[in-house]
C-alpha cells in the first residue's frame, strides 16, 4: 500500500525539499486530530523530529511541559523565531508541535527566510529579521501581544538581547520569554557558517 501511494505521488521524482513540504502538510493534519489530547510536549517534539529533544542531544520537552501545561486549553498566541534553515528542508517542525499541543493556539513563525509554505490554518508566518527594529516592531504591530515568544533564531547574544529587548513589553501579563541554545554563543567553532565567538559587536541599539 505504501509503495502504491508513493507511485502514485511519483515520490521518486520529488526532490528532497518537496519531500519535506508534504511530510510537514501530514504532520499538519495529525497534529489537528491529536491536538486536544494530553501528549506530552517531550513525544510531541521527537515525532515531529525536532532538535528541540533529542537522545544525546536537548531535552528541552521536560521544561516546557511544565511551563506550558497550565496554558494548554486557553487561547494561547505564541510566536516563535527561528523556523529552520536548510535549502533541503521547509523546516517547520516544532510549529507542528505547538499547533499539536495547543488546540486553541494560534502560532505565528518568524524567520529571516521565506517560509509561506508552512502557513496553514493555525499557524502564520511572517519574514523578518529579529536585529532590526522595524521588523520587530512591524510583527508586533499585526499579532501582539503575546503568551509565549521563543527565540531559536539566529543564536547571536547580540540578536538575542536585541529582540528582548524590543519584545519583551509585547507579553501579555504572566506571559513567557524563552531564549534557547544561549550556550552556543560561548562556542569557539562555526556553526552554520557563522562563528560563536562571545564578543559579538554591540551597534543593535533597542528602546527598552
Amino acid at each position: 500500500m505504501k509503495s502504491l501511494i508513493k507511485r502514485l505521488m511519483r515520490w521518486d521524482q520529488k526532490t528532497a525539499f518537496d519531500k519535506s513540504v508534504v511530510r510537514y502538510r501530514y504532520l499538519y493534519l495529525i497534529a489537528t486530530l491529536i491536538c486536544w489530547l494530553p501528549i506530552p510536549i517531550r513525544h510531541l517534539l521527537y515525532w515531529s523530529g525536532s532538535d528541540k529533544h533529542r537522545p544525546q542531544w536537548h531535552s528541552y520537552g521536560w521544561t516546557y511541559q511544565e511551563l506550558f501545561r497550565p496554558l494548554k486549553y486557553r487561547r494561547i498566541k505564541l510566536l516563535e523565531i527561528g523556523i529552520g534553515d536548510n535549502e533541503k528542508d521547509v523546516a517547520g517542525r516544532s510549529l507542528v508541535v505547538w499547533r499539536a499541543f495547543f488546540p486553541r493556539g494560534t502560532i505565528v513563525g518568524f524567520d529571516l527566510q521565506d517560509k509561506d509554505l508552512l502557513a496553514r490554518g493555525r499557524i502564520k508566518i511572517y519574514r523578518g529579521d529579529q536585529s532590526f527594529a522595524a521588523d520587530l516592531a512591524q510583527l508586533q504591530k499585526n499579532e501582539g501581544p503575546f503568551d509565549i515568544i521563543i527565540d531559536d533564531g539566529s543564536h547571536l547574544n547580540q540578536h538575542q538581547l536585541f529582540s528582548f529587548g524590543c519584545l519583551f513589553h509585547a507579553l501579555r501579563e504572566k506571559g513567557l520569554y524563552v531564549i534557547e541554545d544561549v550556550h552556543t554563543s560561548f562556542w569557539p567553532e562555526r556553526i552554520g557558517g557563522v562563528l560563536w565567538d562571545g564578543a559579538h559587536p554591540n551597534d543593535a541599539k533597542f528602546s527598552a
